[in-house]
């Protein structure tokens, strides 16, 4: 079951992002909390009996027509079941429902499941970006479009 986040599925969330990104990359329980109650965005997380196994951020500027999954984490065990292929399916369906008519995202170069998923889900790789999770570590920027909001 996919369900926007609540403030009690904080906790679980940090758990996630620990299990799925390590430090610096992994973003700080105040960063999530920061996520989840205030920024312009939706989190969006699949639930499967009552355990929350994976989560997509998805971020907007009021005025864009251009959304951003900011963060897309599911935990190991559930992985190879399709969750986060329905998780970014569910950001793609939340911003065109805000008129959002192209989602762009980043992805470290050499994640190359992450790669896959992105480009399985429809999104082009474009930019690259040298140096973006620190030196040496680079990234791609990836693209989707969306269609024009009907």
């Amino acid at each position: 079951m996919l369900r926007e986040a609540r403030r009690e599925d904080l906790p679980r969330l940090v758990a996630l992002e620990r299990e799925g990104f390590a430090p610096p990359e992994a973003f700080s329980e105040g960063r999530l909390r920061y996520l989840l109650t205030r920024a312009q965005g939706k989190v969006i997380v699949a639930e499967e009996g009552g355990e929350v196994l994976g989560f997509v951020v998805l971020l907007w500027r009021y005025g864009s027509k251009v959304g951003r999954i900011y963060d897309l984490v599911v935990a190991p065990k559930a992985r190879g079941q399709g969750i986060a292929t329905a998780l970014v399916r569910e950001a793609e369906r939340v911003a065109r429902g805000r008129g959002i008519t192209s989602i762009a995202l980043e992805v470290r170069a050499t994640n190359q499941e992450a790669r896959c998923l992105y480009e399985r889900c429809g999104y082009t790789p474009g930019e690259d970006l040298p140096d973006y999770y620190g030196e040496g570590v680079h990234g791609v920027r990836y693209r989707k479009d969306l269609g024009p909001v009907v």
